[in-house]
């Protein structure tokens, strides 16, 4: 059989996408396999017009954390009627979609875990449900919700809370009867934080649009994500450099590395 051409591509942080280069399908399922381990970093998307004919065909594979991707999930791949792949731009031709991701492995920088779930765990959450004593508690995680935290949802490793955020929305919540709870940021750690990070009026304009700008994973931290959420910081995937801005006008652009006194807010 011939083999289907596909594409590997790494996100950084141990999350990569292997895609096939076919039609996309009218509808997508996630299903996993029968008797598959739910507990592998591995999502699988797949064509759900034929699923439903009985055929498993794939036509996605992330891959959640690559370090954490162990021998035996190789090995079940291995079971799977699965194609084979040419994977023009990395030289790899009529390779099996095990055969892939052993050489993600080699190839990719990723921080190596033993559970790649802890990555999304956060201190402080209930290990029981208060409502109904189910231990499926999950951490909310905000903000724009790249693809990684996408696929991470769909395992049920957390829930994505949006862009909507304040520092009172709740931390976690029960997979099964939605019971919601925590709080995102202490007020005295928000106060704390206005006071050094909070909007400045722009030299340019004059006005207090001037905003702390958040480089790479600086935007994490759940301050941050507040922050972000109330338009109160910028955020560039760009890594620091020195000299580089610190703060961004949101009014008309301005950028600076002075540090300025804090805009008073307003009255009305």
């Amino acid at each position: 059989m011939q083999a289907t051409r596909a594409e590997l591509i790494d996100y950084s942080g141990g999350y990569v996408v292997l895609r096939l280069l076919v039609r996309p399908p009218l509808r997508e399922s996630n299903a996993d396999p029968a008797g598959w381990d739910t507990s592998s970093p591995l999502l699988f998307t797949w064509d759900a017009d034929r699923l439903e004919r009985g055929e498993w065909v794939l036509h996605i594979l992330e891959v959640l954390n690559i370090a954490a991707l162990q021998p035996r999930h190789l090995a079940a791949l291995g079971q799977l009627n699965l194609p084979r792949l040419d994977c023009y731009e990395l030289e790899l031709f009529d390779v099996s979609v095990a055969d892939a991701l052993r050489w993600a492995q080699r190839q990719y920088q990723a921080l190596p875990v033993a559970d790649w779930r802890e990555e999304w765990r956060r201190p402080g959450l209930p290990t029981q449900c208060p409502r109904c004593d189910s231990e499926r508690i999950v951490p909310i995680v905000y903000g724009l919700p790249l693809p990684r935290m996408y696929a991470a949802s769909l395992k049920n490793v957390i829930r994505l809370g949006g862009c909507d955020v304040s520092p009172s929305s709740p931390i976690w919540t029960c997979l099964r009867c939605e019971l919601s709870g925590g709080v995102l940021v202490p007020e005295a750690v928000w106060e704390h934080w206005l006071e050094q990070n909070g909007p400045r009026f722009c030299p340019r304009c004059e006005s207090p649009c001037l905003v702390r700008v958040l480089y790479g994973a600086a935007a994490e931290s759940p301050v941050a994500s507040v922050a972000l959420g109330q338009g109160m910081a910028f955020w560039t995937d760009e890594a620091p450099t020195p000299g580089a801005p610190a703060w961004h006008c949101q009014a008309c652009g301005f950028e600076t590395g002075l540090e300025l006194p804090r805009a008073a807010p307003s009255s009305g």
